[in-house]
């Protein structure tokens, strides 16, 4: 059993925080976490379809992230920092008859507590976010990897984006001797908002995410990321005028530790590097990935 957990030690990890948005003052930048910028090495680096048991396997990802939001790029900053959980919870399992395809089921829960520039505190549940992956190994180091999820609006008032969200990615990761990179890209697709008595047409949001991780030794597996998105104008329906498109780059470095075959923790830190109407990211993040 110990070798099959090495053989399919997963992260079936779409950290899709969902592009985060807090209620603010307008004309103030709004605070967002760009999708999938909490992954590490190994991310998706899902098992062989043959390897995956009858019964399947399932597994907990815990992503813990702190934001300094005092900055923006323009305009200023409606929050002073910010402090979220997510947790995924997932299912790995394979089909008969589709002998190279692997598959997982998704589901992914947070909550986050935030202290606006008043010193005023936030504090309550994200969208609840559903979803499923298909993977597949062109080669034995290749994965490949595409993944749906659905984002239900039920999240506190304060945290939630008030629309029916549907995402989709692309996938993949490589592996070369102690070398590990891991990347997506991805689109989301927003519904129409209705909170506070307006009614909003949300622009898209275009997302890519790279991470670059070397191992050393068990314990010391450092990585180097970089991260984008770009939001497109939206509509405020309710007057007619649109909305501001928002983008931002961020940098990241951090370790990678493999506790044991069934747990593995990151440390990393991520900064932004340029953008437009949006909080510069300045964030710690810790995940613990753990299966069972």
């Amino acid at each position: 059993m110990g070798l099959l957990f090495r053989k399919v030690f997963l992260s079936v990890v779409f950290s899709f925080l969902g592009f985060v948005c807090f209620v603010g003052v307008s004309g103030k930048a709004d605070a967002g976490i760009i999708p999938n910028s909490v992954i590490a090495p190994h991310e998706y680096q899902f098992p062989p379809a043959t390897v995956i048991p009858k019964e399947g396997f399932t597994g907990i990802l815990s992503y813990n992230i702190f934001r300094e939001e005092g900055q923006a790029y323009d305009g200023e900053s409606a929050l002073r920092n910010m402090f979220a959980t997510v947790n995924k919870v997932y299912h790995i399992f394979n089909i008969e008859g589709l002998d190279s395809i692997g598959f997982a089921w998704e589901g992914l829960f947070g909550y986050a507590r935030a202290l606006t520039k008043t010193n005023q505190s936030m504090n309550g549940m994200l969208d609840v976010q559903m979803g499923g992956v298909a993977f597949m190994k062109p080669t034995k180091n290749w994965t490949t990897a595409l993944e749906y999820w659905l984002v239900l609006p039920i999240g506190d008032n304060n945290f939630s984006g008030h629309s029916w969200d549907s995402q989709f990615a692309f996938l993949t990761n490589y592996v070369y001797g102690n070398f590990t990179y891991d990347g997506d890209i991805g689109y989301k697709l927003r519904g129409d908002s209705r909170y506070g008595g307006v009614q909003t047409e949300n622009g898209g949001v275009l997302y890519t995410s790279s991470c670059f991780g070397y191992k050393i030794a068990k314990f010391v597996e450092p990585f180097f990321k970089l991260d984008y998105q770009s939001t497109s104008n939206g509509k405020d329906l309710t007057n007619g005028q649109n909305t501001s498109s928002q983008n931002e780059l961020t940098w990241g470095i951090g370790n990678y530790f493999k506790i044991t075959d069934k747990m593995q923790v990151s440390l990393h830190y991520t900064g932004g590097i340029t953008g437009s109407r949006t909080t510069k990211t300045n964030a710690a993040e810790f995940n613990l990935y753990y299966m069972f």
